[in-house]
């Protein structure tokens, strides 16, 4: 009898004892650095508005024309996105599945205020928790023609699913026509 009320302890406390957190490198098995110090080699586009410096991607525009920044000799079907992004003004658009420059393709664009997806020139809102100079870590999920994102772990609300959009296409940043901006992006990697 004291045999089976031991067993019962011990399965009763593994059942409720809190399971531990995945390790900072569980969590980044699998995951490429698109980051290589200390320039931005491996990146092609408009490097007079694209700095690296002590890992941090800065973008810099007066809106006078795009700023695009584009991973260069690749190209991306399924893939996870992470990266962190503080926005100081204006936004920064993370174009996938695109030929690079162009509408064609999906894009998260995060601004001072939300953030927002956009495929073939429509835009839908998906979050609205963004302030200026804040970071913000960001997931982003593309499997087939669905797109999902999680801000601070947090997923949102609305996926998107763009049927016409290419199975393959270019990962890029730019920085809008238009609109002055100054952004600033670190950590960012990816995993296939």
């Amino acid at each position: 009898m004291t045999l089976r009320l031991v067993l019962l302890f011990v399965i009763v406390a593994l059942a409720i004892t809190p399971q531990q957190a995945p390790t900072k490198a569980a969590e980044e098995e699998g995951f490429a650095s698109l980051i290589n110090e200390p320039d931005l080699a491996g990146w092609d586009g408009n490097r007079h508005a694209w700095k690296l410096e002590g890992g941090v991607v800065t973008g810099r525009s007066d809106g006078s024309s795009p700023a695009i920044l584009v991973v260069s000799g690749r190209e991306f079907g399924d893939f996870e996105l992470r990266f962190e992004a503080r926005v100081h003004r204006g936004a920064v658009r993370v174009k996938m599945r695109g030929p690079g420059p162009g509408s064609v393709g999906v894009a998260l664009e995060i601004n001072s205020e939300t953030v927002e997806w956009f495929g073939s020139g429509a835009s839908a809102f998906v979050i609205a928790n963004n302030r200026p100079d804040e970071w913000k870590e960001y997931r982003v999920v593309v499997q087939g023609h669905l797109f999902k994102v999680w801000q601070n772990r947090i997923p949102s609300a609305l996926d998107l699913a763009v049927p016409h959009v290419d199975a393959r296409g270019k990962l890029s940043l730019h920085l809008s026509e238009g609109k002055a901006s100054e952004v600033a992006l670190r950590r960012i990697r990816v995993k296939e």
